[in-house]
């Protein structure tokens, strides 16, 4: 469902190539410059005004990462889950996103650890700890960790 999402909104006329590791993405640049302050400061950044292809070196979690937050950025509702969070917060912190989208990733992490409180289930904590572990070395610098 995701990719077919994604397809969707790579079908709009683009102007702008992201690389994200070894694949690609065409997108149109207002969607991104708006709610990405990493993708708007790589732009300003460029030297050539006519950018039409950059690279998002160090992203956590690669293209998968990328394809949820592009999808922030163009207001297809993204489905946060146990197993996506902590790529989702990850992506989101190093793309420098806007506060909508740390909004809802907030209420996310408030409900789930709400109901870990009183639902203790092993598989489900084994699924939530298993997802923060993967990208903890980057989780560990943002916010989420450190309040």
């Amino acid at each position: 469902m995701l990719s077919e999402e994604l397809r969707l909104i790579s079908d709009v006329s683009s102007d702008l190539t992201i690389e994200v590791r070894s694949a690609s993405f065409a997108f149109h640049k207002l969607p991104l410059v708006s709610r990405s302050g990493k993708i708007r400061k790589l732009l300003l950044e460029a030297k050539d005004t006519k950018v039409s292809r950059i690279n998002l070196t160090g992203l956590p979690g690669g293209s998968d990462a990328f394809k949820i937050a592009a999808m922030f950025c163009y207001g297809v509702n993204v489905e946060i889950t146990i197993s996506n969070v902590a790529l989702l917060r990850c992506a989101t912190r190093f793309m420098k996103m806007t506060e909508d989208i740390f909004e809802k990733i907030w209420k996310f992490v408030l409900r789930y650890s709400l109901r870990m409180r009183y639902f203790q289930t092993y598989p489900t904590r084994y699924l939530f700890f298993i997802a923060v572990k993967q990208y903890y070395r980057y989780l560990k610098k943002s916010i989420l960790l450190a309040s």
